[in-house]
């Protein structure tokens, strides 16, 4: 979780997921560059599992990943059925499963989380920009962002960084060229999931 989130703090977004999961069923990890003892303990109170300074050294990420989630050794199985050969690579599922230190289950749970989120694809994003919500237009770019780069569609994740500046500067002519690739590459990143059969998970 990191502290630092547009629109809506680490803190924050962290007390609204408690409403819904304990620390049994979801760790909650911060993630800040502020390693003050008070920030550490702001961080535990409001429900946070664990605390992960940064810049963090990769092996010290996936230790704690590994003790906070629930291990699952992706070895030699070819049961995680890879992407249709005609597709773009539009999704690093390696990268992301080594991120993952090979958590084949908790990577099912993310991709289906993606597809969730973007199921409405451009269009929530298109209403949010009609009623002028750039609030709510940020949390929503930061949130499937973070979701791409979990997934290992680093394009997207890049893609909506630069959406993400150009609708905080207000630049209207990259917003509407941003959104049409978004609308396009988004498509792709879809297009690929349904190459994965997530029962064989």
């Amino acid at each position: 979780m990191d502290l630092q989130m547009p629109v809506c703090d680490g803190y924050s977004a962290t007390l609204k997921i408690r409403e819904s999961f304990d620390p049994q069923q979801l760790a909650i990890v911060a993630m800040t560059a502020n390693a003050a003892i008070d920030v550490k303990a702001r961080c535990l109170e409001v429900g946070m599992t664990d605390f992960l300074t940064k810049p963090f050294v990769l092996e010290d990420l996936l230790q704690k990943i590994e003790e906070h989630s629930l291990k699952t050794s992706i070895g030699n199985d070819e049961s995680f059925a890879k992407p249709k050969s005609d597709t773009k690579n539009m999704i690093d599922a390696n990268a992301a499963l080594t991120a993952l230190h090979g958590n084949r289950h908790l990577y099912c749970r993310i991709l289906m989380q993606f597809q969730r989120c973007c199921e409405d694809g451009v269009y929530a994003l298109d209403q949010k920009r009609i009623e002028k919500d750039e609030m709510n237009s940020l949390r929503l770019i930061y949130t499937v962002k973070r979701l791409a780069g979990a997934i290992g569609a680093k394009n997207l994740e890049s893609l909506l960084n630069d959406l993400e500046a150009a609708i905080q500067t207000k630049c209207e002519s990259d917003i509407d060229r941003l959104i049409e690739e978004y609308s396009s590459v988004l498509a792709s990143v879809n297009a690929e999931i349904s190459g994965i059969d997530l029962s064989e998970i």
